[in-house]
Parts: C-alpha cells; sequence; structure tokens
C-alpha cells in the first residue's frame, strides 16, 4: 500500500496540468449532469406532488372504446366506471308496481357530476374496490353477476325497493330501449361520496357485450394515472383526464400533456451528460496507459504486478472523482434551485426544490465503477511481447 501511495503522489506531479484539465472539463458535465438528473426527479416528483395535494383521484376517459370485451382486451384489471347516456343519466326509474322516480328528484348530487348511476366491469379491481365498502352496505351485497342493480338507500327508500326485486330504468328518449334489472343491494352512499367510485346513486352490470358511451377508468395517484395516460393515449388516441376533489373537479389533461416533452427533454440532457462524461473518463484512462506506458512496462519488468499497477491509477482517478463530485454537488444544487424556479414561473405551480444525496453518490458509483472496468481492459493489453517492445525501444 505504501508504496502504492508512493507511486501516486510521483504520477500527480508528473501528469499535474493534464489531471487538471481533465478534472476542469468533469466538473463542468458532471455539474450539469447531477442538475440535470435532480431536477429530472424534482420536477416529475413536485408534478405529482402538487397534483396529489389538490386532487383525490383521477378519471380518464376514453371515447373510442365501446363495449367492455373492449375494455377488457385493452386492460383486464382497471377500475372501470362506464357511462350509457340514456342508462345511466336523464332517466327515470320505475318499480316493479309502476311508481316512478325521475332522476331530477335526487336534489342532494350538488352538480358534481351529469350521471347519477355508472355501469361496472366485475374485474378483480372492481370487486376489491367494492370489497372495501362493504360496510356501506344496508342489506344485500354488490352486484356479482349480470343485469344486476345496487342502489343508494335514498333510491330505494322512495321507490320502496328491496332486495330481489326489480327496476326499470327508463330513458328519456323515446327510440332508447328500456332495460330491467335486479335489485343486488342497496347501499348508503352518503359516507363515501368522497370517493369518486362511489359518487353514484346506482351501480349496474351487463354483459361483456354490451355497449356503452364512454370509459373511464379510476385511479388515486397522478403517478399511476399520468403513466396509464402515456400507455393508453398512443393506443386509444384522444383521452381527457379529470382530477377530483368532492365536490370540486378540474380539467388537467394539458398538464399530462405538457410534462412528457419536459420529461424527454430532461432524460436526453442526462443521457448526453452522461455519455460525454463516459468519454471524458475514457480519456483520462487513455492518458494514463498511452503516455505512461514506458513506465509501465519498467514497473512489470522489476516485479510489479497488474494489481499495483491497477491501484496506482485507480487510485489517482478516485481521487478526482471525489473531488469533482464535491465541486459538481455544489454547482449541480444551484442549477437546480434555478430550473424549479423557472418551471414554477411557466407553469405557475409550486414546486418543492430537493437535491438528494443519492444522485452525487450514484454518480461517483457509476463513474468509479466504469473507470474500474476500462482499468481492467487496459491493464490487459500489457502484455510481456509489448514490455520486451518498449524496452528495446528505449
Amino acid at each position: 500500500m505504501k508504496r502504492i501511495l508512493y507511486f501516486i503522489k510521483t504520477e500527480v506531479r508528473l501528469l499535474k496540468k493534464s489531471i487538471i484539465i481533465i478534472a476542469l472539463i468533469l466538473t463542468v458535465f458532471l455539474s450539469a449532469f447531477m442538475g440535470a438528473l435532480s431536477v429530472r426527479m424534482d420536477f416529475v416528483n413536485g408534478f405529482y406532488s402538487y397534483l396529489d395535494e389538490n386532487f383525490s383521484s383521477y378519471v380518464i376517459v376514453a371515447y373510442r372504446l365501446k363495449t367492455i370485451d373492449d375494455l377488457m382486451k385493452i386492460s383486464p384489471d382497471e377500475l372501470y366506471l362506464n357511462n350509457k347516456t340514456w342508462l345511466t343519466c336523464a332517466v327515470t326509474l320505475e318499480n316493479a308496481e309502476g311508481q316512478a322516480m325521475e332522476t331530477t328528484d335526487i336534489s342532494e348530487n350538488a352538480g358534481l357530476y351529469s350521471d347519477l348511476g355508472a355501469i361496472l366491469v366485475l374485474n378483480d379491481k372492481t370487486k376489491s374496490k367494492l370489497d372495501s365498502a362493504s360496510d356501506a352496505l344496508v342489506s344485500g351485497q354488490w352486484n356479482s353477476g349480470e343485469r344486476q342493480i345496487c342502489v343508494d338507500k335514498k333510491v330505494a327508500e322512495f321507490l320502496s325497493l328491496a332486495v330481489g326485486d326489480t327496476v326499470s330504468i327508463i330513458p328519456k328518449e323515446p327510440s332508447a330501449p328500456q332495460l330491467s334489472y335486479v335489485v343486488s343491494g342497496i347501499f348508503d352512499r352518503e359516507p363515501l361520496k368522497e370517493d369518486y367510485f362511489f359518487n353514484f346513486y346506482y351501480y349496474i352490470t351487463e354483459s361483456n357485450e354490451f355497449e356503452f358511451s364512454n370509459a373511464r377508468m379510476v385511479y388515486y395517484d397522478a403517478r399511476s394515472a399520468h403513466a396509464s395516460f402515456s400507455k393508453y393515449e398512443d393506443t386509444l388516441g384522444s383521452l381527457s383526464v379529470t382530477g377530483l376533489k368532492y365536490p370540486l373537479s378540474s380539467p388537467i389533461t394539458d398538464y399530462f400533456r405538457n410534462i412528457m416533452p419536459i420529461k424527454l427533454t430532461l432524460d436526453v440532457a442526462v443521457a448526453l451528460f452522461f455519455a460525454v462524461m463516459v468519454v471524458i473518463v475514457y480519456t483520462l484512462m487513455t492518458m494514463f496507459y498511452r503516455q505512461r506506458k514506458p513506465f509501465i512496462c519498467r514497473l512489470k519488468l522489476l516485479g510489479a504486478g497488474s494489481g499495483t499497477v491497477f491501484g496506482i491509477y485507480f487510485g489517482i482517478a478516485v481521487a478526482i472523482f471525489l473531488v469533482v463530485t464535491l465541486i459538481s454537488s455544489g454547482f449541480g444544487v444551484l442549477f437546480n434551485i434555478y430550473f424549479m424556479h423557472l418551471c414554477e414561473t411557466v407553469f405557475e405551480l409550486s414546486f418543492r426544490t430537493t437535491f438528494s444525496a443519492v444522485v452525487p453518490l450514484l454518480s461517483f458509483a457509476v463513474l468509479t465503477a466504469f473507470t474500474a472496468l476500462m482499468f481492467a481492459l487496459s491493464g490487459r493489453r500489457i502484455r510481456s511481447d509489448i514490455i520486451a517492445q518498449e524496452v528495446k525501444a528505449e
């Protein structure tokens, strides 16, 4: 170890100018890399945090899908709530005795949504969601098969409904069909109404061939909603996204669309800066093994092993990376603060500026590991025949 430290000091003196130049160049690009990576993390995390602070759930509406089978082909395990114009809104509910209830008679909807009913898709995620609200059931059970309806207790009281009764849904449009459903259960919507999924007065289930007006996918965090939006927009075309927090709602489709090019730009910037750093590290390694090849050959002739040679130049590289990483971290913080302030101005949103310790640690670890690999591969090229040639040339 003492021998390696001695040679490290000697080589640093001889290569001082080259080391300083490479360190300065690496500092510039490592600062940019860490700043871009930190901004990438802060921007995306801050964007999702802002949305989640303002909205409790998110609804993505798809218009191209027409049947439940279409939904299952796209993704069988989403939380779906579907709409049918003449079935879930602007209708009259009627019991077997002919007693009717206009949807306008339900006066506590607060104008939040135009639909008073929803069409369920009984996949695993929906069943799990319904099971989580089993305490809200007054009698019976949630829908478990086709042509069933689960109604809010206010509707049940108004129409004198009990489990097993039949309810007809009569559309206001004369040409639309009239459908009947068997009551599977009665629930109390009141304690659940702040959850969009349970903000309806009745839920019906139909066959997989049933056609609806639009499909709605419900999410409870912005990250999941945005991931699905990005995934399905390519296959389903025009989608709309609404952020919900009872009793308010707001369209946020543009937010989801605008974040994509920024994420892509930052990803490209991070990749570009990383590629430049790889070139710089390769240049450092090349400088060591080309400029100092005669010295390395003499060391090997004197009995120094590959480990000793590796330890000398790898030790110099690690020392450079350590100093450069510390300096670059400071510049990265300044870059992060500036860019996040710019994002706040452009998007008129409040972003939290953080600089995670993971960023410099990860940068140092990656540079060190890559350098170790390059040095190991280059060291193998200095074979005994090359040593002999170098000695002969001298």
